[in-house]
């Protein structure tokens, strides 16, 4: 008997055709997005393709507790078409697994696919998203879709009166963008305002970027919520909701400790145990 349990002895890989054939109401399906084109189109630091095998890495050598989670390792890639096309193929890809009632963590990758994510997540669910960022990502689609693009692609699609911000930071945001934003009626918080207690079934879109003193993203901030912040807001939601996202994860960026990769590990166990595990009680 092991009395060492880790997270990856009990995942499963699996294809994309066997989880829709095989559904079980509330396991955890984990899907990587290995693509960092949209960072680089929004001219970031490079890096956020190799974030997803990272947290995965670190996500299997947390400790197992009880109630063992019974998870899915998404092994299928995304064809390399144009990254429009990509982002079409993540969405169909969630919208079937939400069908079947699995809880979905995506793991990416460039912030770019918020989009595909929480699109899929608001057309099964209708239930409002929280995007945990220092950036609105309310840029215009010019030349090319990039990583600062999704919120506004969603809001021109399904409205902004869905979308709730919060970590925001003045420096990294133009006016322009903002009186957009507050146009289509989006909540729009600094991360000094305390983090928004919605219903628990509100979806997540965390971009790393957001938290004080991680480096290892493409736009790293110095200031910002710490990430112990970042676990209470995943364990408050987690009891519910059917979807977090983590993003821009770059760990060849900080390449000593690997910190946004550790973070999103940690972040993605807590959505996994549906914030059961309580840090300040569980050694008592």
């Amino acid at each position: 008997m092991n009395k060492d349990p880790r997270i990856r002895d009990v995942w499963q890989k699996r294809s994309f055709k066997s989880l829709l054939s095989t559904s079980q109401r509330d396991a955890v399906v984990i899907v990587g997005y290995s693509d960092d084109e949209g960072v680089r189109n929004n001219n970031g630091r490079a890096g956020a393709k190799f974030g997803p095998e990272r947290i995965l890495h670190y996500l299997g050598k947390l400790v197992l507790h009880s109630p063992q989670p019974k998870i899915f390792v998404l092994g299928d890639s995304i064809p390399k078409v144009s990254l429009k096309k990509r982002h079409e193929i993540a969405e169909s890809r969630l919208y079937e697994l939400f069908k079947r009632s699995y809880r979905v963590l995506t793991l990416g990758g460039g912030h770019d696919y918020a989009y595909p994510d929480a699109s899929a997540f608001f057309r099964s669910t209708s239930s409002k998203v929280l995007n945990i960022d220092a950036h609105l990502d309310v840029r215009e689609v010019a030349k090319a879709i990039n990583s600062g693009t999704a919120f506004r692609r969603f809001s021109e699609r399904f409205g902004g009166r869905h979308i709730i911000q919060w970590g925001l930071q003045a420096h990294c945001n133009s006016s322009e963008n903002i009186r957009w934003a507050k146009d289509q009626k989006m909540k729009c918080l600094s991360y000094l305002k305390p983090w928004p207690k919605l219903s628990p079934a509100t979806g997540l879109s965390i971009c790393l970027d957001a938290f004080a003193g991680i480096r290892g993203v493409s736009a790293p901030s110095f200031i910002g919520p710490s990430p112990s912040v970042g676990i209470e807001i995943v364990r408050y939601y987690s009891k519910q909701t059917r979807w977090a996202g983590i993003y821009e994860s770059a760990p060849k960026l900080d390449p000593l400790t690997e910190d946004s990769a550790r973070l999103g590990a940690i972040l993605a166990y807590h959505f996994i145990y549906r914030g059961r595990i309580d840090e300040g009680n569980f050694f008592q």
